[in-house]
Formats: structure tokens, sequence, C-alpha cells
């Protein structure tokens, strides 16, 4: 599930965002640098499943698709992907 909770108009393909990325399992923190510098937490849900949450800002939407693969190639389910706008001043 990809959620955009802020107006499209501005989104392009090398906008930044604030980016929420939660995936099955847990993800080693060592991993953060290779996953974009993404900061990663974990938690566990209602049925004991281990979930890692990946967070922090991706440079554009590139950024993101090579978290994404690198998450895929690492076989972690990807449960959500939230994006928040950056402001920008151009």
């Amino acid at each position: 599930m990809m959620n955009v909770r802020e107006d499209l108009s501005s989104l392009k393909f090398y906008s930044p965002a604030h980016t929420q990325i939660e995936v099955k399992g847990m993800l080693d923190k060592n991993l953060s640098e290779y996953l974009g510098g993404l900061k990663i937490d974990w938690r566990t849900d209602k049925n004991k499943i281990k979930i890692s949450r990946l967070e922090g800002e991706i440079a554009d939407q590139a950024s993101l698709i090579g978290v994404l693969n690198a998450l895929y190639n690492m076989r972690f389910p990807i449960i959500s992907v939230e994006l928040r706008m950056q402001k920008t001043n151009i």
C-alpha cells in the first residue's frame, strides 16, 4: 500500500520526501546506510510478528525505488510505503 496524504500537484520524479516504509521481519540497524540512510526501528504487531520501520528523507523517486529494490532483493515483504512531500521555495 502506498499512501500519500498531501496534495499530489507538487509530486515529481525529483521531489524529495519524508518516507516511512514498513516491512515484515527484523532489519539489522547496520543496514541503514545501505538503505539510503533511513533510520531503522522495530515493533511487534498484535500477532507477535516483527515489523521493521524505515524512516527518513529520500532525495527523489529513484532513491525510493533503490531502497524498495534492496528490500525486495533481501526478501523482506513490504507492508506499506508512506510519503510526505517536502516544502520547496521554487
